[in-house]
This record gives C-alpha cells, sequence and structure tokens, in this order.
C-alpha cells in the first residue's frame, strides 16, 4: 500500500489523519490533557482547579475550576505574537457549568476585555468563541476561562487563532516536497 502511494505521487496524495478540531491554536495545552503547569495556564482570584478525567468532551482530561471568589484560568500570548493591530483573534473552546451565569470566556488586550455571554447552565456542553480585533495600544494578548464567585465549570478544547488580512500573508509551498502540503 505504501509502495502504491509513493510510485503514484504526486497524482495521489497521501490521506492525513488530524482529531484536533483547530489547526494551528497559539495556546499550550489547549485541550488540557497534561495537568497545568504554570509555563502554560495560570490562575487567578485563587480557584481550586482540577484535572479531571470525566465528563469529557475532547481527549483525555479537562479542567474543573471552583472558587469561592471570582476566579479563573489565564493563558498569556504575548510573546508569541506581533503587536499590531492589523491582526484579529479568534478565542474559543467548550465550556460546561450547572447553574447559569457561572461560566465564560474573554479575550483582554490591556486596553478592553471583551467577554462572551455567560453559559446557559443547562448541564451540557456549549460552545464558546469570542473575535476581537484589539486596540492599537495593546500592550497584551490574555485568553481568560472565567468562572463567578461560588461557581464550579468545567473546560476543554480551548483554542486561540491569530489571524491577517489574506492580502499581507503569503506562503511559499516548496515543489519537492513528497508528503506535501500540495496546496493551501
Amino acid at each position: 500500500h505504501n509502495m502504491a502511494l509513493w510510485q503514484l505521487y504526486p497524482r495521489l496524495h497521501r490521506v492525513v489523519y488530524n482529531e484536533e478540531h483547530v489547526v494551528g491554536s497559539i495556546l499550550l495545552n489547549p485541550s488540557f490533557e497534561t495537568a497545568i503547569a504554570s509555563s502554560d495556564w495560570s490562575s487567578g482570584g485563587s480557584p481550586t482547579v482540577s484535572y479531571v478525567t470525566t465528563t469529557l468532551m475532547h481527549g483525555r482530561a479537562i479542567q474543573l475550576v471552583s472558587g469561592g471568589a471570582a476566579s479563573n484560568l489565564e493563558q498569556d500570548l504575548v510573546d508569541r505574537v506581533e503587536k499590531r493591530g492589523e491582526k484579529s483573534y479568534t478565542f474559543g473552546g467548550l465550556v460546561r457549568a450547572t447553574a447559569a451565569d457561572v461560566a465564560r470566556i474573554q479575550f483582554t488586550d490591556g486596553v478592553t476585555t471583551t467577554s462572551h455571554a455567560f453559559h446557559s447552565g443547562v448541564d451540557q456542553w456549549e460552545w464558546q468563541e469570542i473575535t476581537v480585533t484589539p486596540a492599537a495600544t495593546m500592550d497584551k494578548v490574555r485568553a481568560i476561562c472565567l468562572v463567578a464567585a461560588n461557581g464550579t465549570a468545567q473546560f476543554d478544547h480551548m483554542y486561540m487563532l491569530v489571524s491577517t488580512s489574506p492580502l499581507r500573508s503569503r506562503y511559499d509551498i516548496g515543489t519537492t516536497m513528497r508528503d506535501g502540503p500540495h496546496a493551501l
């Protein structure tokens, strides 16, 4: 089978399987597959963070966040992106809560904080996503998984995409690449 693929190249392309929902996320440990380390997600407001392997939506684990005061998991991305205003950022993921107005995602650029509506409180996973073009005077790029005071929520499969105007982007494809990519 593999020999046939090589002989038919480049007319027959090799199938590539990818289980990730989003390719190109700049978040570290976006699906919380490993326990949270200070190098990827940090916490604000002294939450209790649990590495849960039940009620999964994607992968092997999720993060359960709870706290007496409003608390969150956050990741600063400014060291992984250029601070330019013509970029837009899309932050999203899955959120689960059993009470309304307890959990949501947020994005802050140090000037403005943009929030998704709170989870409905129905005991199921809800998809949340926000797209933001930050202020020209931005000083940070931060993804936030927020849990309101006395609340408990679960987060899984988070992602952050950075996009620029297609007219300003260029990607060259080598002509001798055997395994692709063959087109964009």
